[in-house]
Protein backbone atom coordinates (compact mmCIF):
# COMPACT_ATOMS: atom_id res chain seq x y z
CA UNK A 1 0.00 0.00 0.00
CA UNK A 2 2.84 2.34 0.89
CA UNK A 3 4.56 1.67 -2.44
CA UNK A 4 1.40 2.38 -4.40
CA UNK A 5 0.96 5.73 -2.65
CA UNK A 6 4.61 6.68 -2.83
CA UNK A 7 4.82 6.48 -6.64
CA UNK A 8 2.31 9.32 -7.32
CA UNK A 9 3.89 11.37 -4.53
CA UNK A 10 7.36 10.89 -6.01
CA UNK A 11 6.08 11.77 -9.45
CA UNK A 12 4.49 14.93 -8.06
CA UNK A 13 7.72 15.86 -6.29
CA UNK A 14 9.71 15.28 -9.48
CA UNK A 15 7.27 17.46 -11.40
CA UNK A 16 7.57 20.26 -8.82
CA UNK A 17 11.38 20.02 -8.83
CA UNK A 18 11.41 20.14 -12.64
CA UNK A 19 9.07 23.14 -12.64
CA UNK A 20 11.18 24.99 -10.07
CA UNK A 21 14.36 24.18 -11.98
CA UNK A 22 12.82 25.46 -15.22
CA UNK A 23 11.67 28.68 -13.54
CA UNK A 24 15.09 29.15 -11.94
CA UNK A 25 16.83 28.66 -15.30
CA UNK A 26 14.46 31.13 -16.97
CA UNK A 27 15.01 33.73 -14.24
CA UNK A 28 18.76 33.19 -14.42
CA UNK A 29 18.75 33.81 -18.17
CA UNK A 30 16.64 36.94 -17.70
CA UNK A 31 19.11 38.17 -15.08
CA UNK A 32 22.04 37.45 -17.41
CA UNK A 33 20.30 39.37 -20.20
CA UNK A 34 19.60 42.31 -17.88
CA UNK A 35 23.22 42.31 -16.69
CA UNK A 36 24.45 42.18 -20.28
CA UNK A 37 22.26 45.13 -21.23
CA UNK A 38 23.43 47.05 -18.17
CA UNK A 39 27.09 46.36 -18.91
CA UNK A 40 26.59 47.38 -22.53
CA UNK A 41 24.91 50.63 -21.48
CA UNK A 42 27.72 51.28 -18.98
CA UNK A 43 30.32 50.73 -21.69
CA UNK A 44 28.46 53.05 -24.05
CA UNK A 45 28.26 55.70 -21.32
CA UNK A 46 31.99 55.41 -20.53
CA UNK A 47 32.88 55.51 -24.21
CA UNK A 48 30.59 58.46 -24.95
CA UNK A 49 31.99 60.39 -21.98
CA UNK A 50 35.56 59.82 -23.18
CA UNK A 51 34.62 60.60 -26.77
CA UNK A 52 32.91 63.86 -25.70
CA UNK A 53 35.95 64.83 -23.64
CA UNK A 54 38.28 64.19 -26.59
CA UNK A 55 35.92 66.01 -28.94
CA UNK A 56 35.87 69.14 -26.75
CA UNK A 57 39.65 69.04 -26.54
CA UNK A 58 39.89 68.78 -30.35
CA UNK A 59 37.42 71.65 -30.81
CA UNK A 60 39.59 73.75 -28.52
CA UNK A 61 42.61 72.91 -30.66
CA UNK A 62 40.68 73.87 -33.78
CA UNK A 63 39.71 77.24 -32.27
CA UNK A 64 43.34 77.95 -31.42
CA UNK A 65 44.46 77.10 -34.97
CA UNK A 66 41.72 79.26 -36.52
CA UNK A 67 42.49 82.18 -34.17
CA UNK A 68 46.12 81.98 -35.26
CA UNK A 69 45.04 81.55 -38.90
CA UNK A 70 46.83 78.19 -39.10
CA UNK A 71 44.32 76.81 -41.57
CA UNK A 72 46.47 73.91 -42.77
CA UNK A 73 46.93 72.69 -39.20
CA UNK A 74 43.19 73.11 -38.59
CA UNK A 75 42.42 71.10 -41.73
CA UNK A 76 44.74 68.30 -40.57
CA UNK A 77 43.14 68.20 -37.11
CA UNK A 78 39.66 68.13 -38.67
CA UNK A 79 40.64 65.27 -41.01
CA UNK A 80 42.01 63.28 -38.07
CA UNK A 81 38.80 63.88 -36.12
CA UNK A 82 36.69 62.73 -39.08
CA UNK A 83 38.73 59.54 -39.50
CA UNK A 84 38.67 58.76 -35.78
CA UNK A 85 34.91 59.33 -35.53
CA UNK A 86 34.17 57.15 -38.56
CA UNK A 87 36.46 54.37 -37.39
CA UNK A 88 35.28 54.23 -33.78
CA UNK A 89 31.59 54.52 -34.71
CA UNK A 90 31.96 51.45 -36.94
CA UNK A 91 33.75 49.66 -34.12
CA UNK A 92 30.99 50.06 -31.54
CA UNK A 93 27.75 49.92 -33.51
CA UNK A 94 25.85 47.16 -35.23
CA UNK A 95 22.16 46.23 -35.33
CA UNK A 96 22.72 43.26 -33.02
CA UNK A 97 22.72 43.89 -29.26
CA UNK A 98 24.91 40.85 -28.58
CA UNK A 99 27.36 41.67 -31.38
CA UNK A 100 27.59 45.22 -30.00
CA UNK A 101 28.37 43.78 -26.60
CA UNK A 102 31.07 41.47 -27.97
CA UNK A 103 32.69 44.24 -30.03
CA UNK A 104 32.69 46.55 -27.01
CA UNK A 105 34.40 43.87 -24.94
CA UNK A 106 37.27 43.95 -27.45
CA UNK A 107 37.17 47.70 -28.15
CA UNK A 108 40.44 48.52 -26.38
CA UNK A 109 42.28 45.79 -28.29
CA UNK A 110 40.80 47.01 -31.58
CA UNK A 111 41.79 50.62 -30.97
CA UNK A 112 45.21 49.92 -29.48
CA UNK A 113 46.17 47.78 -32.49
CA UNK A 114 44.62 50.09 -35.08
CA UNK A 115 42.16 47.41 -36.22
CA UNK A 116 39.23 48.63 -38.31
CA UNK A 117 35.95 46.76 -37.96
CA UNK A 118 32.94 47.36 -40.19
CA UNK A 119 29.50 45.84 -39.64
CA UNK A 120 26.48 45.55 -41.88
CA UNK A 121 23.82 43.56 -40.02
CA UNK A 122 20.44 43.45 -41.74
CA UNK A 123 18.77 40.73 -39.71
CA UNK A 124 18.12 39.56 -36.16
CA UNK A 125 19.50 36.39 -34.63
CA UNK A 126 16.37 35.41 -32.71
CA UNK A 127 16.70 31.78 -33.80
CA UNK A 128 19.84 31.60 -31.65
CA UNK A 129 19.64 31.99 -27.90
CA UNK A 130 21.64 34.83 -26.35
CA UNK A 131 24.36 32.58 -24.95
CA UNK A 132 24.90 30.92 -28.34
CA UNK A 133 25.06 34.31 -30.05
CA UNK A 134 27.66 35.50 -27.56
CA UNK A 135 29.78 32.36 -27.91
CA UNK A 136 29.64 32.46 -31.73
CA UNK A 137 30.41 36.17 -32.16
CA UNK A 138 33.12 36.13 -29.49
CA UNK A 139 34.83 33.08 -31.01
CA UNK A 140 34.83 34.51 -34.54
CA UNK A 141 35.91 37.98 -33.43
CA UNK A 142 38.76 36.51 -31.40
CA UNK A 143 39.84 34.56 -34.47
CA UNK A 144 39.73 37.71 -36.61
CA UNK A 145 41.64 39.79 -34.05
CA UNK A 146 44.39 37.15 -33.83
CA UNK A 147 44.64 37.26 -37.63
CA UNK A 148 44.99 41.07 -37.52
CA UNK A 149 47.73 40.88 -34.89
CA UNK A 150 49.98 38.76 -37.14
CA UNK A 151 49.19 40.62 -40.37
CA UNK A 152 49.81 44.05 -41.78
CA UNK A 153 46.20 44.05 -42.96
CA UNK A 154 43.96 45.06 -40.06
CA UNK A 155 40.39 45.16 -41.37
CA UNK A 156 37.52 42.99 -40.15
CA UNK A 157 34.21 43.04 -42.02
CA UNK A 158 31.07 41.47 -40.55
CA UNK A 159 27.91 41.11 -42.63
CA UNK A 160 24.59 39.39 -41.98
CA UNK A 161 21.39 39.26 -44.01
CA UNK A 162 18.37 37.09 -44.76
CA UNK A 163 18.04 35.40 -48.14
CA UNK A 164 15.62 32.68 -49.30
CA UNK A 165 14.61 31.54 -45.78
CA UNK A 166 18.22 31.50 -44.69
CA UNK A 167 20.45 33.83 -42.71
CA UNK A 168 23.90 34.46 -44.10
CA UNK A 169 26.55 35.49 -41.60
CA UNK A 170 29.96 36.33 -43.07
CA UNK A 171 33.13 37.54 -41.45
CA UNK A 172 36.07 38.64 -43.56
CA UNK A 173 39.46 38.73 -41.89
CA UNK A 174 43.14 38.99 -42.81
CA UNK A 175 44.49 35.81 -44.38
CA UNK A 176 45.54 33.05 -42.00
CA UNK A 177 45.88 29.30 -42.40
CA UNK A 178 42.57 27.84 -41.22
CA UNK A 179 42.67 24.46 -39.50
CA UNK A 180 39.33 23.24 -40.80
CA UNK A 181 39.00 20.28 -38.44
CA UNK A 182 39.55 22.51 -35.42
CA UNK A 183 37.21 25.19 -36.78
CA UNK A 184 34.42 22.66 -37.37
CA UNK A 185 35.00 21.14 -33.94
CA UNK A 186 34.70 24.52 -32.22
CA UNK A 187 31.66 25.61 -34.25
CA UNK A 188 29.89 22.29 -33.70
CA UNK A 189 30.42 22.75 -29.97
CA UNK A 190 28.99 26.27 -30.04
CA UNK A 191 26.18 25.49 -32.49
CA UNK A 192 25.16 22.13 -31.06
CA UNK A 193 21.63 21.13 -32.13
CA UNK A 194 21.69 23.88 -34.77
CA UNK A 195 21.90 23.08 -38.46
CA UNK A 196 24.33 25.22 -40.40
CA UNK A 197 26.63 25.25 -43.40
CA UNK A 198 30.15 26.65 -43.44
CA UNK A 199 31.95 27.96 -46.51
CA UNK A 200 35.58 29.05 -46.31
CA UNK A 201 36.82 31.23 -49.17
CA UNK A 202 40.29 32.60 -49.81
CA UNK A 203 39.55 35.99 -51.36
CA UNK A 204 43.18 36.66 -52.26
CA UNK A 205 46.56 36.50 -50.57
CA UNK A 206 45.41 39.18 -48.12
CA UNK A 207 41.96 38.14 -46.92
CA UNK A 208 39.81 35.12 -46.21
CA UNK A 209 36.08 34.88 -45.46
CA UNK A 210 34.00 32.52 -43.35
CA UNK A 211 30.35 32.22 -44.38
CA UNK A 212 27.90 30.53 -42.02
CA UNK A 213 24.44 29.77 -43.41
CA UNK A 214 21.53 29.12 -41.07
CA UNK A 215 18.17 27.80 -42.26
CA UNK A 216 15.27 29.57 -40.54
Amino acid sequence: MFDLLSIPVLNLLLFIITLLTTNYTSLKKQKELFNSKYELLQQHYDYNFKFLHDLLHTCNQLNIQFDNQNYENAKEILNQLTQTTYKEFNAIYSQSLVLNYVINNHLNTLLENNIDIKTTVETTFNYLDLYTQFELFDYLLNLAIKACLINQNKIIIIKAKEKNNSVLFKITLPYIVIKKDLLYHDLNKILSHITYELNIKEIDSNYISLLIIFNI
